[in-house]
């Protein structure tokens, strides 16, 4: 794949959406857009978190555009609260052109309040934005933040086997995917059934993500409703979803290089990937 600078198609007109933007990956993302001309719409489950990213970029920026460099509160687990954004999108922009699924966290008080966060999250955002999404001739964009924690690879139960055809994946098979680990949880059985044990919770939620990628990938496609839909690995950077801490300092990506794959998405030209889970840093398609 070329690593070339794309060619220029987005405007002060074009709108990008990115959850969990107050911080780390997603706040680079918005950084780097914002950067490059486009409308960006940072969200955040803290209004004084969120407001202050959105004050940062601005003052980065030189600007004191409200609508160039925008907040808005998003609670991705309450169906009122993406509701109140979409209806907020439309109001204020008209439509959406770029979606970047960032919010995620790695722990909580229940494993079901990650997997609400991290995957159920993206599907609510997602289906209350797919209607606002413009057609344009560099079509519409949905760029689902990932790990490489959620590969296939790393499972050694049905599933790995089962869902390498990614044309075959259902979201109902995704809704039990997580209702088996779940179950399995409780009862106490999970380390024999051969789910991702590395920071568990948070990693299958990210191989339900990628399976949604694959399901959202087929009813959406860009020479129909012009939509690229992808999901990307940022690498090992040291955030808050790991308490800044990990691999060495030396190993860890710097945001800049963590956010390079998912900039090369949001503004890629005509005819990019599609339904593809993409490394960082090269732009390589691998499998998942």
């Amino acid at each position: 794949m070329a690593t070339s600078t794309p060619t220029k198609w987005w405007s002060k007109d074009t709108v990008a959406v990115i959850t969990g933007a107050n911080q780390g990956i997603g706040y680079e993302i918005a950084r780097q857009l914002a950067q490059n001309g486009l409308t960006v719409v940072a969200t955040a489950r803290s209004e004084e978190r969120g407001k202050a990213a959105v004050e940062a970029l601005r003052k980065e920026l030189g600007t004191e555009d409200q609508e160039l460099v925008a907040f808005h509160l998003l609670d991705v687990t309450s169906d009122e609260s993406v509701a109140a954004l979409a209806q907020w999108l439309r109001q204020t922009f008209g439509g959406v052109d770029i979606l970047v699924n960032n919010a995620a966290i790695s722990r909580a008080e229940t494993e079901e309040k990650i997997f609400d966060t991290n995957y159920y999250g993206v599907k609510r955002v997602t289906k209350a934005i797919l209607p606002l999404l413009r057609p344009s001739p560099a079509g519409a964009r949905v760029i689902n933040v990932t790990s490489d924690l959620g590969v296939l690879k790393r499972l050694s139960n049905k599933y790995r086997d089962e869902w390498k055809d990614r044309d075959q994946i259902t979201e109902d098979q995704i809704d039990h995917f997580i209702q088996q680990y779940l179950g399995e949880l409780k009862d106490g059985t999970w380390k024999s059934g051969g789910w991702q044990d590395m920071i568990r919770d948070y990693s299958n939620t990210k191989v339900a993500l990628n399976a949604y990628t694959s399901v959202l990938a087929r009813e959406v496609r860009p020479e129909t409703e012009k939509v690229y839909v992808n999901c990307f690995n940022p690498g090992f950077t040291k955030t808050n979803l790991n308490d800044y801490q990990g691999l060495s300092t030396l190993q860890a990506n710097t945001l800049q290089e963590a956010a390079m794959t998912g900039i090369w998405l949001a503004l890629h030209p005509v005819g990019g990937p599609h339904g593809k889970y993409l490394e960082q840093k090269n732009w390589g398609i691998a499998e998942w």
